[in-house]
């Protein structure tokens, strides 16, 4: 029996493959690379199982059927069977459109993410950065970065209604972590913030003090370190101009 390249073929369970080239040989054997017309799955095969039908489709899932990842927040349908380790397939996200390539019992079990929606809170990401576990430093910097995402997109966290809720937010760049660590060395008071870690915080008010809370952003130009002692007098002052000018000409006089 010749093999025919494009050729549809059967397997002893009637299964319709198609053949699409061939691949070499290994092992003393020919191969050749099928593709199975029910599911999609592409599949490298011995030319003697072509021959005596001996293949199998081992698809187990129902390209019909609308999957949910295990957070809820995205619906997906898996396509078919690409070539790789672990049965890897191809995934469409119905809400955004995008694809992307899981492994099937990850796809199955809806552990898998919308690769076009940010992972944290659906808006931010980490970008092209090390992984802050591996680094004390930047984990530090990590750990002041994610809460205020945190307390800004989480509806779920404790001071969520005082800075969320009340319509305060994050600029587009520090969406991102990767971007957040480059700018910070520019703020006021980051050598302070470095030598004295623990009392010192990310302070979004000194620099907006007049402006209310709706109109707030977290960004390189509206952000300073503050220390423990001048946050929580600006705050007893609710934020009074006068008190917020003083506290920032008195750092720059220590700058």
């Amino acid at each position: 029996m010749d093999i025919v390249i494009g050729n549809t073929y059967y397997t002893n369970n009637n299964e319709p493959y198609i053949v699409l080239e061939d691949v070499g040989r290994r092992n003393h054997s020919k191969y050749y690379k099928i593709q199975f017309l029910n599911s999609g799955r592409i599949k490298e095969v011995r030319a003697d199982h072509i021959i005596d039908g001996y293949i199998k489709d081992e698809k187990s899932f129902d390209p019909n059927k609308i999957y949910i990842n295990h957070k809820g927040n995205s619906r997906y349908q898996i396509l078919e069977f690409v070539e790789g380790k672990h049965r890897p397939v191809r995934v469409r996200f119905i809400d955004t459109g995008a694809e992307g390539i899981f492994r099937l019992e990850h796809a199955l079990v809806g552990a898998i993410r919308d690769p076009s929606i940010p992972p944290i809170f659906g808006v931010a990401q980490y970008g092209n950065t090390i992984d802050p576990n591996l680094h004390s430093i930047v984990r530090r910097w990590y750990t002041v970065w994610y809460s205020m995402i945190n307390r800004c997109y989480n509806p779920k966290h404790k001071e969520y209604k005082s800075y969320g809720g009340k319509g305060v937010t994050v600029c587009d760049r520090w969406l991102t972590f990767e971007n957040f660590l480059d700018d910070i060395p520019e703020l006021l008071n980051f050598e302070n913030a470095i030598r004295d870690p623990y009392n010192y915080q990310l302070d979004k008010d000194l620099l907006q003090c007049e402006l209310p809370s709706g109109e707030k952003i977290y960004s390189p130009s509206t952000c300073v370190f503050l220390s423990t002692k001048d946050n929580h007098k600006l705050r007893a002052s609710h934020n009074n101009i006068n008190v917020a000018n003083d506290l920032y000409h008195n750092i720059l006089l220590e700058d």
